[in-house]
């Protein structure tokens, strides 16, 4: 060995016993910072474990107001579908009421058009078979005239004025026929 390499052991050793002097603090030092790094990282730990709980919670607060606002949007298609159906099925009743009333209209009319070409054909047979009846309004013209000559004959004081004769309408009820109209007024207008 050289002497510098003496000297540098020298050099080791006087390290060599200050690092053995030094030997309990050191050690106190380096359990001093492993405890420190430890309780750092358990720190670190809850830290984290705390973060992560509470990022679960406000994922979960975002996640239930998702739903929520979901679910509203959902009611709302739900109510709007709803709607929808409530009115077409209104329109189309009101639609069904009213093609009810217009057929009912219809029918009513054609019933209506039937009877009125029943009651015709009726009045023409009747026409056909009874053709010397006197229609209503000359038997009423007729009626008034008899009147008029009892009253003009009689006058007003006398009982014979006011009692009624027989009328043509009577005359047809009873079966009496005078044959023509023309010998009804004759007889009219002579006092028969």
């Amino acid at each position: 060995m050289t002497p510098n390499q003496v000297a540098q052991m020298a050099d080791q050793l006087d390290q060599l016993n200050i690092l053995l002097d030094n030997l309990p603090a050191i050690e106190q030092n380096l359990r001093s910072y492993i405890e420190g790094v430890v309780k750092y990282h358990e720190f670190v730990n809850r830290c984290v474990k705390e973060g992560v709980s509470g990022i679960k919670k406000v994922d979960q607060s975002v996640l239930d107001i998702f739903i929520a606002h979901k679910g509203y949007l959902g009611d709302q298609k739900k109510l709007a579908a709803d709607s929808s159906t409530a009115v077409a099925q209104i329109d189309n009743e009101v639609e069904n009421y009213v093609d009810l009333q217009e057929h009912k209209l219809q029918a009513a009319l054609k019933r209506a058009a039937k009877k009125l070409k029943a009651d015709k054909e009726k009045e023409t047979a009747k026409a056909e078979t009874e053709p010397n009846e006197k229609p209503v309004e000359m038997v009423a013209v007729l009626d008034t005239r008899a009147r008029l000559r009892r009253l003009m004959q009689y006058g007003t004081t006398s009982p014979k004025a006011f009692t009624p004769m027989k009328s043509a309408a009577v005359e047809r009820e009873s079966g009496v026929k005078n044959g023509t109209a023309a010998n009804s007024v004759f007889e009219f207008l002579s006092g028969k």
